[in-house]
């Protein structure tokens, strides 16, 4: 298969140094990385790392009682997790090989559990960076240099004109665009010490939207405007008022991208999605986990609710969070699920979890513990183009006068 996909796991070992991972079975080009496990409190990471560029973006909320909600980014590790006001661990992908990679922590207070994601194959270019969001409107930002033209992007941000430093109150956002007019973005945040300040805001319309309380109206608008032959170009609408590092994923090479959005079913069945027009790959799932909200509101919506997942078929994994309010010492979870979506989380109750499988034509998803909330869900799909080059020419032939029989003595490649 000309896309190799591999998951696995990480826990930050005992001491600082390296952790190194084998048995991949290719050379990895990117690794994803998601916070994994399940707690009482929230801790939110996503992350990622190429040989040449790699970075992270953090939330953390614990029962924030005594400790304030917290935002933490690094574009020099792919591996972070902030535990509370302190960096509890952090670790940077050292050195890619033939069959895994290597891990070098340089921060291990506290043991947390990752889950990483390899990708690879012939038929992948992929690139790890970060661009800057520019403090007035109507602004063009792009990134150049790409040794490719990207046909799929993916950004985070924690709206912080900072790396490397802890703050309180966390706004995380995720998003992603396969185009021009086909964009989706998600964002979940916390901030002071009261029971209406958890909220969460998902557009379809823009790659990254922000609010800053329940019920206020989006501060920060970018949207995606066009893929250029080296990179991207993306647009502040409405800029966040001070200059904000963007990271970013693009992927290009010779694949199919396409963004679905997905309205969970009010029961358990097997929803399938179809019309994409090729068989994925892989797909990534993003949700606030709210129903009936593709078309952008007024508004953030009370509770900070956030999920990423990932999965080819045969490799899952999901991770969800929620802050239901923010004095309260049991309304803040974590939660990990072997399938790419989970949804609203509690202290005892995970509902509208989902396990994938690829099809020729979309994909099929499983839904289970489904609770009637129709909650809705964007999901990127990529997958191989398939492709069929003649090396070499043996010259035409008129049918309609000739009744030949034909040796081929030249190539034909076929890509899967």
């Amino acid at each position: 298969m000309a896309l190799l996909t591999k998951t696995g796991s990480i826990v930050t070992p005992a001491s600082n140094g390296d952790v190194v991972i084998t048995g991949v079975g290719f050379t990895p080009k990117l690794i994803m990385v998601m916070r994994g496990g399940t707690s009482s409190n929230v801790f939110f990471s996503v992350g990622a790392a190429t040989p040449t560029s790699q970075w992270s973006v953090v939330h953390s909320d614990i029962d924030n009682t005594t400790v304030q909600p917290t935002r933490y980014a690094s574009l020099t590790s792919a591996f972070s997790i902030a535990n509370g006001g302190t960096l509890g661990s952090e670790g940077n992908v050292s050195a890619f090989g033939s069959d895994g990679f290597t891990v070098t922590f340089t921060n291990t207070s506290a043991a947390f559990s990752y889950r990483w994601i390899a990708f690879g194959g012939a038929d992948l270019d992929v690139a790890v960076g970060s661009v800057t969001v520019p403090s007035t409107n109507a602004t063009d930002f792009s990134a150049t240099g790409l040794s490719f033209q990207p046909k799929a992007l993916q950004v985070a941000s924690i709206w912080s004109g900072s790396t490397g430093t802890i703050l309180s109150d966390y706004l995380t956002t995720l998003g992603f665009a396969t185009g021009a007019g086909s964009a989706a973005s998600i964002q979940a945040g916390s901030r002071t010490a009261a029971t209406s300040d958890t909220f969460r805001y998902p557009s379809d319309t823009s790659i990254l939207k922000r609010a800053l309380n329940e019920g206020a109206a989006p501060d920060v608008d970018i949207s995606f405007k066009q893929f250029n032959s080296d990179g991207f170009t993306l647009t502040a609408d409405d800029a966040p008022g001070g200059t904000s590092p963007l990271p970013y994923i693009a992927w290009g090479g010779n694949i199919n991208v396409a963004k679905t959005l997905v309205t969970q079913p009010a029961t358990n069945v097997t929803q399938n999605v179809t019309g994409l027009g090729f068989q994925p790959d892989f797909s990534l799932s993003y949700s606030s986990q709210l129903a009936s909200s593709s078309t952008d509101s007024a508004t953030a919506t009370n509770r900070a609710a956030i999920s990423i997942g990932f999965s080819d078929g045969t490799n899952s994994v999901a991770t969800s969070k929620s802050s239901a309010d923010n004095v309260s010492t049991t309304d803040s979870f974590s939660v990990e699920y072997d399938g790419i979506y989970t949804g609203d989380t509690s202290a005892t109750l995970t509902t509208g979890q989902a396990t994938y499988s690829n099809t020729a034509d979309g994909f099929d998803l499983g839904w289970t513990d489904n609770d009637g909330s129709q909650r809705e869900v964007w999901v990127l799909s990529v997958g191989s183009a398939a492709s069929i080059t003649i090396i070499e020419s043996i010259g035409t032939l008129n049918l309609s006068t000739q009744n030949p029989t034909i040796e081929f003595t030249g190539t034909i490649t076929v890509e899967e």
